[in-house]
């Protein structure tokens, strides 16, 4: 229960909008899928796989520039870096 609220009360304070969405939580509070849900799983993978390839397209036109790649996306750089990071995308410059 403790985790839930840190979690919830760090998406609050950090997030750029009034509404918490899911990429402002921890994977880690997300339950696994039921077996019921296992048919899901192909659509959340080609969602996740489909938010990977349309973030490294935005970085790469904005040449690596968080904030130019935001904007492009209609996102606060914030949560870009956010989404990055949860999609275990590695910055494009990172050397």
């Amino acid at each position: 229960m403790r985790e839930l609220e840190n979690a919830i009360e760090r998406a609050v304070v950090l997030g750029s909008t009034e509404t918490v969405v899911p990429e402002d939580l921890p994977e880690a509070l997300f339950e696994p899928l039921s077996a019921k849900d296992a048919s899901l799983v192909g659509y959340h993978d080609r969602l996740k796989a489909a938010k990977k390839q349309i973030v490294i397209k935005a970085l790469e036109a904005a040449e690596g520039n968080y904030t130019q790649a935001a904007r492009e996306l209609g996102l606060h750089p914030t949560n870009l870096h956010r989404l990055v990071r949860n999609l275990n995308l590695k910055p494009p410059h990172s050397e």
